[in-house]
């Protein structure tokens, strides 16, 4: 088991948390920044781990190779001689103008997160050279990186002897910081949060920052999804260049959607959320799944298994198609770069659809991955595996059985 210590920047934590994972799975010990701002403490704890770690993961992207707390790690590790190991995790780096110490090292690609990528993983940690003996005396550790979000933490820390027009001033630096190189969504909330909570801070401020939340909570970036959404030459009421907002979620969507790309609420027109009727369970259902009835005729469910999948994919989902007993369609869905599924472990959601003239029983819940190449018809029994019913917890951590419930719902409804 090695000691691994990823540097990174904050905007990429979402990839680097998959890499963790699978790193993680391989049984090594891994070790990321998690803290939002720093301080001297916080830095000397970082270079404490790095002396004590036998690999250094760069994690590279645009946003690692401009920060400073970055560059400072990746020289101080050269000097402690440390195995260094680049890892691409980005499609905005150019590979070509990379800084000398990492120009000389076989860059590992792992922007896919695939099965490929895994293994490549593997291989490139199996064929790296161990760590030198830290030297001795150590270099000198360097000075704590100045950080944009930890002048804003000790700036809201003073909120009790701000003016309006300060805090007004305050709230309008922080909003800023979202444009700033280094500073992701999740910290900027993190530090309105963090300013809520200040004994001085005035009412109308308050306000202003709860607004700011709700906006901010609302319009949550789905980009890629948006990049890859099912659309519509045919408008019907939307005119080139107008965003749709989603009365249901809020989210705004590209102009020229039909459909939402968060909730998959239809954007044209903004019915109400067509009702599904819960199916109470029978004693042979399996625990843990969920049944909903919806009118549908059956030339409408196949293209609506086509959209549910469109819309999953789109949102980082693998996906596959299973024929069931019974004529049944399941749709199998499991989160992509995940090590789990490449050894059959993996958890996935079963969408089960049942069609029956004109109604659609929706049943959903987890089960394991299954090897489409290796089988036809998939019994039911073995969809609801015993082992593996702990897992629709996780599912239902991220609400997604009820997302795909309203998502048929409103489909139906814009019919």
């Amino acid at each position: 088991m090695s000691h691994i210590f990823i540097s990174y920047n904050h905007t990429d934590q979402e990839a680097v948390k998959a890499l963790v994972k699978d790193l993680k799975e391989l049984d090594h010990n891994v070790w990321y920044d998690q803290a939002l701002t720093g301080g001297q403490s916080w830095w000397d704890k970082i270079l404490s781990t790095l002396r004590e770690s036998d690999l250094f993961i760069f994690a590279l992207s645009s946003s690692s190779l401009g920060s400073d707390a970055c560059k400072r790690e990746l020289d101080y590790v050269q000097k402690l001689g440390k195995t260094i190991l680049p890892v691409l995790l980005s499609d905005d780096v150019n590979l070509n103008l990379l800084p000398r110490a990492l120009s000389k090292i076989q860059v590992m690609d792992y922007r896919d997160q695939d099965k490929k990528a895994a293994f490549a993983l593997v291989k490139a940690m199996s064929t790296l050279p161990p760590s030198k003996p830290l030297p001795d005396p150590l270099p000198d550790p360097p000075a704590v990186p100045f950080s944009y979000l930890k002048s804003l933490k000790e700036e809201i820390e003073l909120t009790d002897s701000l003016n309006f027009e300060q805090q007004l001033f305050l709230v309008s630096k922080i909003r800023a910081s979202l444009e700033k190189q280094g500073c992701s969504r999740d910290e900027v909330l993190s530090l309105f949060y963090l300013m809520k909570k200040q004994d001085g801070l005035l009412a109308k401020i308050g306000k202003e920052i709860d607004d700011v939340l709700v906006t901010m909570n609302k319009t949550t970036q789905y980009s890629e999804e948006k990049e890859s959404a099912p659309q519509n030459g045919d408008r019907e009421g939307g005119s080139p260049g107008e965003a749709h907002p989603c009365k249901a979620c809020g989210q705004t969507n590209l102009s020229g959607a039909r459909f939402c790309a968060s909730c998959g609420n239809a954007l044209i027109n903004q019915p109400e959320i067509h009702p599904a009727v819960p199916v109470p369970p029978k004693p042979s259902d399996p625990k843990g799944t969920k049944t909903r009835r919806f009118l549908c005729s059956t030339s409408e469910c196949a293209q609506l298994v086509t959209d549910l999948e469109a819309w999953l994919e789109a949102q980082n989902y693998n996906c596959q198609r299973l024929s069931a007993e019974g004529e049944a369609l399941v749709l199998q869905v499991a989160q992509k770069g995940s090590w789990r599924k490449f050894v059959g472990m993996a958890t996935s959601l079963n969408i089960v659809f049942h069609q029956s003239e004109n109604t659609l029983d929706l049943e959903v819940g987890a089960g394991k991955w299954i090897d489409k190449a290796a089988v036809g018809t998939v019994s039911l029994f073995v969809l609801w595996p015993l082992a593996v019913t702990a897992g629709i917890g996780a599912w239902q951590q991220m609400k997604l059985p009820e997302k795909i419930f309203d998502f048929i719902g409103n489909r139906l409804t814009s019919k």
